[in-house]
């Protein structure tokens, strides 16, 4: 009697899973994406979405069919030996009619291969949004990025237009030519430290010569 109640719910069990195994075999084929990469991002999102509500209503269904098989096994270990025969041949039959061990086995590769599917979308989802937000970066870091870009290369130039000395003639014209610089300033500087006194001293001593020359003086 105890069979014959178990063995409905048993075979509903088994045909949900079996409906839900075929129906989520179009989430584990390749993944089609369009064109546009937002939209690939989006698609990518969805099919993460739709995969995993897949494997959760899947694992449900496994769970609710192994939790009918588990107490039918409890009932079967608690009952004479007489019953046991009955329940034996209840077993049988159930197994015939539903293929119970076949659907679970399908149900379970059918998850496996979502698993994979959903990885591949994130995966997918991971790399485009790593993309566009690099191409959507604000126009001010792109804007530094090219000025750092041409600092380098303007100081770049300013090193290969420096005159290079290739012998040791030009170094010592150069050390040379530093020289006179040098004296050349010095001069200047000397003239222009003589004091104003001094000058008008000069000037009274040349008008006195001149008047001692005349016999003025």
């Amino acid at each position: 009697m105890e069979a014959v109640l178990y063995k409905r719910p048993i075979a509903i069990s088994v045909h949900t899973l079996t409906t839900l195994t075929a129906n989520f075999k179009v989430y584990a084929e390749p993944i089609a994406f369009s064109q546009d990469e937002q939209s690939q991002l989006d698609e990518a999102q969805a099919a993460i979405d739709l995969i995993s509500g897949g494997i959760d209503q899947l694992n449900k269904a496994k769970e609710d069919l192994k939790s009918l098989l588990n107490q039918f096994k409890e009932y079967y270990s608690t009952s004479t030996k007489d019953e046991k025969k009955n329940l034996n041949n209840a077993i049988e039959e159930i197994e015939r009619e539903t293929n119970f061990n076949e659907v679970l086995g399908k149900a379970t590769e059918m998850v496996f291969m979502l698993e994979s599917r959903m990885t591949e979308a994130k995966s997918a989802k991971n790399r485009l949004m790593r993309k566009i937000s690099l191409d959507n970066r604000p126009d001010m870091f792109k804007s530094m990025e090219a000025d750092e870009i041409q600092r380098k290369n303007s100081q770049e130039q300013v090193i290969d237009d420096t005159p290079m000395i290739t012998s040791q003639g030009q170094l010592s014209e150069l050390s040379e030519d530093n020289e006179e610089k040098d004296e050349t300033s010095t001069n200047v500087v000397v003239q222009n430290d003589y004091p104003a006194i001094m000058v008008r001293q000069n000037e009274v001593l040349v008008n006195l010569w001149r008047l001692e020359a005349y016999g003025i003086a």
